[in-house]
């Protein structure tokens, strides 16, 4: 094989590459705005595997991820869908239904309040809740002051967590 034939080669992987990650972006429905953040990530783990496209369709097939919440308009509907059980979880849950009703940064306050709507018995130290989420990579401050206090919002790793772990599959 000449060098030129290894170079297009090697370019044909990367095409395939780049079209399998917009593809699993379009199909994971996925909030505009994270959209590019995604598409990084896709393209960079399909950059350290080579392509295997029946595996991902398989994956695709086995994990049925209930992306949706329009069918829960309240959050309290939304919660009885997911598998949240400590504080920390239900926190994530509020995060996440928050970001996919476009309320892109979120209180503690706001979580508090979902807490009430719910008829949960808040946390006895939510900022302790939220700062362990930070910590493991789910939520992350935002520079933005809402009405003087501090906001936060999902991270990717956040965004999979919760729709791996704590949403229910349909099945």
């Amino acid at each position: 094989m000449s060098n030129l034939e290894v170079k297009m080669e090697n370019h044909k992987e990367f095409i395939e590459k780049l079209k399998l990650s917009q593809k699993i972006v379009e199909e994971s429905q996925i909030l505009s705005n994270y959209k590019n953040i995604a598409f990084q990530e896709t393209m960079n783990y399909l950059n350290q595997e080579p392509i295997n496209k029946k595996e991902y369709q398989k994956e695709k097939v086995e994990k049925k991820i209930p992306i949706h919440i329009s069918s829960a308009k309240t959050f309290p509907g939304f919660l009885r869908l997911t598998k949240a059980k400590s504080h920390s979880e239900k926190t994530m849950t509020i995060a996440y239904f928050l970001m996919k009703k476009d309320k892109m940064i979120f209180t503690k306050e706001d979580v508090e309040s979902a807490y009430q709507e719910a008829f949960l018995p808040k946390s006895k130290n939510t900022n302790v809740e939220i700062n362990g989420l930070i910590k493991r990579g789910l939520l992350m401050p935002t520079k933005e002051k809402v009405e003087g206090k501090k906001s936060f919002q999902i991270t990717m790793d956040g965004i999979s967590f919760v729709e791996l772990e704590l949403i229910k599959n349909e099945k």
